[in-house]
């Protein structure tokens, strides 16, 4: 919601190759930094846990900016949710 109430701004920031691309690898950081930390200490291995939030973080980055600049007119609760489904299988491969 927060990125389709704010969706100028993002794709201001999308265009902007300089400033977008740093505001964009701080909060992917951020992100993962908060991922990471909750599946880690839920008890998954590290090196899985981190492939894993890398690939969130890109997919969801990927999608947000295909939504914002293609796709505006969707739900929020479509392209979550959508999201979800697909990222499932990849949370559930962190328990082998």
């Amino acid at each position: 919601e927060h990125a389709h109430e704010n969706r100028d701004l993002y794709l201001s920031l999308l265009r902007d190759p300089d400033r977008g691309m740093a505001v964009f690898k701080k909060l992917q950081g951020v992100l993962a930094e908060v991922a990471t930390s909750e599946l880690t200490d839920a008890g998954y291995e590290r090196d899985a846990v981190e492939t894993a939030v890398a690939f969130f973080v890109g997919a969801q980055w990927a999608v947000l900016a295909w939504w914002l600049e293609r796709k505006p007119n969707l739900r929020v609760d479509f392209v979550h949710g959508h999201f979800e489904r697909l990222a499932r299988p990849v949370l559930a491969s962190l328990a082998h």
